[in-house]
């Protein structure tokens, strides 16, 4: 399992159970440090067994050869910026594996802002879109709040 942005931790903490469930590893990679260290009493989990997180930029290819070349499950919640997101789906989406799903979040949020084809959509879900035309695949939004973005490959 590769996920691109981290911050608090919080959806690593969901992938490192479900990866001690079934006895896979998850790979993380995040610009900053890990910020979840001891939050809510969920103890000092970032020496977990089954965990590997890398700290850069996930489009410096020095950092993407860190990750494995190939994946189950990938899980992209970064910039939320149009470029970089699909720049991501370009880098990061031939590594899952056939079989696998691809999931992309705050599909509906447009508070980012930035740069992108459609100011008033939300700039991830414009960048699957564009992804999506491009290779001939197709993504579906899972409804909530921020919305979840679904490749299944």
């Amino acid at each position: 399992m590769l996920e691109l942005g981290t911050r608090w931790g919080n959806s690593t903490l969901a992938f490192l159970a479900a990866a001690m469930e079934r006895g896979g590893h998850v790979w993380s990679g995040d610009v900053s440090p890990v910020l979840l260290v001891d939050r809510k009493g969920m103890g000092p989990w970032k020496d977990v067994t089954g965990w590997t997180f890398i700290e850069g930029n996930d489009m410096d290819p020095a950092v993407q050869e860190q990750f494995p070349a190939e994946v189950d499950v990938l899980f992209v919640d970064t910039s939320h910026k149009y470029e970089h997101t699909l720049a991501e789906l370009r880098a990061y989406m031939p590594r899952v594996v056939p079989g696998g799903t691809a999931f992309f979040h705050d599909t509906k949020f447009a508070g980012w802002g930035g740069s992108s084809p459609d100011p008033g959509r939300p700039e991830v879900a414009q960048a699957l879109d564009a992804y999506c035309a491009e290779t001939g695949l197709s993504w579906q939004e899972i409804p909530g709040k921020y919305g979840l973005g679904v490749i299944r490959v």
